[in-house]
């Protein structure tokens, strides 16, 4: 009887400790400000079709200036980006774009410009938006790490924001993207 006893205050106790028996575990999702985006972004209804704004269309932004230090005098990176997104209330999306990156390295008197960066995406799928601020789209870029975009939506402008990776050929330099988008 006492080894019954035993068993049966095992058992419960097993039962009590164990996170709703057989359920799933809750994943914990980080919340936006863990993220890492260099700008803040705030969200909105990004259902739409959005063509590169006139002036000023993608910036390219060094994440730490301070990487390169002692390498170079400045580091400038040209950034444009032709073509269009469509985000729908469905969460499908259509991104046709060509993105250009051109950087310019300056030591001392001497400029000495590089050849750019260039990635065409003309992709088509369903996106997700974990975070009310971000999204995640399932793009394939060959050059940029264009996945997870935080976002600022208004009626009539997009700003997407690209987290920091590591630059193309300096895997030691991080940079980002800001794209701008109006309809």
């Amino acid at each position: 009887m006492r080894s019954y006893f035993i068993v049966l205050v095992f058992v419960s106790l097993v039962a009590v400790s164990c996170n709703k028996g057989a359920a799933p575990t809750e994943v914990k999702q980080k919340p936006i400000a863990e993220l890492g985006f260099m700008r803040q972004v705030s969200g909105g209804e990004l259902s739409g079709t959005w063509q590169p704004r006139a002036m000023a269309s993608l910036e390219a932004c060094l994440a730490d200036p301070s990487q390169i230090a002692g390498m170079v005098d400045s580091l400038g990176l040209a950034a444009t980006v032709t073509g269009s997104v469509k985000f729908n209330p469905d969460k499908s999306f259509q991104w046709n774009t060509i993105i250009q990156i051109t950087p310019t390295i300056k030591i001392g008197n001497m400029v000495m410009p590089m050849t750019p960066f260039a990635d065409t995406l003309n992709e088509a799928g369903t996106y997700l938006q974990p975070w009310d601020e971000a999204i995640v789209v399932p793009l394939h870029p060959k050059t940029f790490k264009i996945d997870t975009l935080g976002f600022t939506a208004s009626a009539d402008s997009l700003m997407l924001v690209t987290l920091p990776g590591p630059f193309p050929g300096f895997s030691f330099v991080k940079y980002y993207l800001v794209f701008h988008f109006v309809k």
